[in-house]
């Protein structure tokens, strides 16, 4: 078939950029060694973008535990909704029958509905406008949820009202015409697949879904059975155990976002450089590209296909591409609400009282089973887990003494809220500075190495609060990590001089402000020693 000879012309490049990349895939050179089913490697570079891309801020994903377990580790547990949005996306998806102007059949693609009345596929499926004047588009080409097959509904392509390709990135976009040969189905009834143009929507270890017409045949899934080995320049690389993509099929992320449009792979090969099939013998070209025993898949990133369009569509076609390059929008960080209020009055002990009656009003203090009815009354009434930000739920309120200042629980002394607020503004402004050397960081290191510089970098710039119950007790998990019972305001310098020592009433310590030289009586902390520790205020 005609596509799959031009595909060829593709795969040799695509093994130099793999061959290439294998050694700058890790930091250390030699992880790829390693076994990988029981060692996650992450990219720190990929990781910032996804960050970026979801909107979160460097403090926040510092600080919350949840949030960083969300993006570095997969989740098998999908909600149902993962279902849903998938029979969406794959409504855009269509099987390309490539049809010569002599009529005659050269082959099969996929292709997808991006923006209004366009659809994207490989360089090498529609190389030219000429491909696309006699050829099919189909959607539906698939069974029903009963196995049985529907109908396809066919369309036409109109490349005189728009038609943009580049070799160089494997892709093609063409118009289709708005209605069905048969005149009875508006092609707006298949929806359209977004193409996203900020990085960030994938990285190495995540899953990745494909959607496809295999070899001309009724539409599939490769569910979540390929992972991102590598992401860099204008490429996506993943690896998979069973079924390749199809030439211009659509990769899919977690959530159903276009991560790539895939487009070659790496081929195996025997000794004598010929390429191989399934079964381990000589491929050859009429067995079709799925019979391919791919090492690898490829696909383009969308992030640059986006780039390609707004750098290069004309005047003329912009107008088509409205939906495409709509302008991206750099996600709004709403500044913090003012939480520095002054109390009128410190505390109200006859509202405090009739509160207190009121919420343990159906609580009977006799009871056997108290503490599991205390629990459940907890659980009902604090839906709404605080994350780790002193600044907006510790200093501004809670740890306000009657003289309206704060006071620090090691060393005693006072503190404007406002003077803390900005001490910890500044903590995060380093933070982010730090975060983002890390993120400099281009290639592959292990997970845990990951969560090493996370900590370390936390630990470096510790906030003025101070977690009572050290936070190494609870692996710094959250509602643990939030939880105001235990927050209390700290000068940064006690709080790392106490670390994660249990609490000492030393018999010989009278507590008194101490010269700043010795490490053991650090000045107004307290005593520590032995992997004992008592403040200085008790």
């Amino acid at each position: 078939m005609e596509i799959t000879a031009r595909l060829l012309e593709n795969v040799e490049e695509t093994k130099e950029r793999y061959d290439h990349r294998k050694l700058s895939r890790t930091t250390t050179g030699n992880l790829e060694n390693l076994e990988t089913d029981t060692l996650k490697l992450i990219n720190p570079r990929e990781i910032a973008n996804i960050i970026n891309y979801k909107g979160i801020s460097e403090s926040n994903f510092l600080a919350d535990s949840l949030t960083q377990e969300r993006i570095l580790n997969d989740n098998d547990l999908l909600p149902v909704s993962y279902l849903f949005k998938g029979i969406k996306s794959a409504k855009a998806v269509a099987r390309i029958t490539l049809i010569s102007q002599a009529g005659r059949e050269m082959g099969f693609g996929t292709g997808f509905l991006v923006g209004k009345n366009l659809l994207i596929t490989n360089n090498h499926v529609f190389q030219s406008d000429s491909d696309t004047r006699n050829s099919l588009i189909e959607f539906g080409y698939e069974a029903d949820e009963n196995g049985s097959p529907k109908m396809p509904i066919a369309f036409r392509l109109d490349p005189d009202k728009l038609f943009i390709t580049s070799k160089a990135l494997d892709f093609t976009l063409v118009y289709v015409q708005p209605q069905s040969i048969d005149g009875k189905t508006p092609l707006s009834d298949f929806g359209s697949i977004e193409l996203i143009g900020q990085p960030g929507k994938s990285a190495t270890g995540k899953f990745v879904s494909i959607i496809q017409h295999p070899s001309g045949n009724r539409k599939s899934i490769a569910l979540r059975n390929n992972k991102v080995i590598d992401i860099f320049d204008d490429f996506v690389h993943y690896e998979t155990d069973t079924e390749p993509g199809s030439s211009g099929s659509p990769a899919f992320n977690d959530d159903w976002e276009l991560i790539a449009l895939h487009h070659s792979g790496v081929p195996k090969k025997n000794q004598a450089g010929n390429i191989l099939n399934k079964s381990g013998n000589v491929w050859v070209e009429s067995e079709g590209e799925e019979t391919i025993d791919w090492i690898a898949n490829e696909g383009i990133r969308v992030s640059i296909i986006v780039r390609y369009l707004q750098n290069n569509a004309k005047p003329e076609e912009k107008p088509f591409l409205q939906d495409i390059l709509k302008e991206e929008l750099t996600p709004v960080r709403l500044p913090a609400e003012d939480t520095r209020v002054v109390r009128e009055t410190y505390y109200d002990k006859t509202n405090d009282d009739l509160f207190l009656d009121l919420y343990y009003q159906q609580i009977d203090s006799n009871d056997t089973q108290l503490f599991g009815k205390l629990s459940e009354l907890l659980q009902q009434t604090h839906k709404r887990k605080l994350d780790y930000r002193p600044s907006k739920y510790v200093y501004p309120d809670v740890d306000i003494h009657e003289d309206g200042l704060i006071e620090s629980i090691y060393s005693g002394k006072k503190f404007d809220r406002n003077e803390l607020i900005r001490l910890d503004e500044q903590i995060d402004l380093e933070r982010k500075n730090k975060f983002n050397e890390l993120s400099r960081k281009d290639g592959l290191i292990t997970i845990e190495s990951y969560y090493n510089e996370l900590d370390l970098l936390e630990a470096s710039l510790p906030y003025n609060c101070e977690h009572v119950v050290p936070q190494s007790w609870f692996q710094k998990k959250n509602p643990m990590k939030g939880d105001i019972h235990h927050l209390f305001a700290c000068e940064s310098n006690c709080n790392s001089f106490r670390s994660n020592i249990p609490y000492f009433d030393f018999v010989d310590y009278d507590p008194q402000p101490l010269p700043d030289t010795d490490e053991a009586l650090r000045q107004l902390c307290g005593k520590r020693e032995n992997e004992k520790f008592e403040p200085e205020n008790n």
